[in-house]
């Protein structure tokens, strides 16, 4: 299953004391030639927070409580 929200574990900003980010995988932040940058939805300093956070959004978007964790805030466009 690909859910909308998934949490990645490292602040997708770049800041210090933030341990996780929820992104929103179906809106674009930002956008170059060869990446798209998912939209942040909030950064957390506690991952099981982000978790939490995750799970609620995924359960009101597709009926499903539960995240997924994802390596990169972007990916590559082709």
């Amino acid at each position: 299953m690909n859910l909308r929200y998934k949490v990645l574990l490292k602040s997708a900003l770049g800041h210090c004391c933030i341990k996780a980010t929820v992104l929103d995988t179906d809106s674009i932040e930002q956008e170059s030639d060869k990446y798209r940058w998912h939209y942040n939805l909030c950064e957390c300093t506690e991952v099981e927070d982000a978790k939490k956070i995750c799970s609620v959004m995924n359960f009101f978007d597709c009926g499903v409580d539960t995240f997924q964790i994802t390596e990169e805030s972007y990916y590559e466009t082709k």
